[in-house]
């Protein structure tokens, strides 16, 4: 299994949206979740829920 979550913040200037989704669909278990107050690193920016939901999804798809 590949863990993966194509994530994405609103203010990121190296990837657009559309191209998270596109990526995503191509993942069977990848999420794609948007950050509105980050930019390319979501985990400095918003790093409470950036870990909370890399944990919950963590949850959903590690045994």
């Amino acid at each position: 299994m590949t863990a993966l979550i194509a994530r994405q913040g609103s203010h990121a200037v190296f990837t657009s949206q559309s191209k998270s989704h596109r990526f995503a669909q191509r993942l069977p278990q990848a999420e794609v979740v948007e950050f509105a107050e980050s930019g390319h690193m979501p985990w400095l920016d918003e790093p409470e829920r950036f870990f909370q939901v890399v944990g919950d999804w963590l949850g959903r798809h590690v045994d």
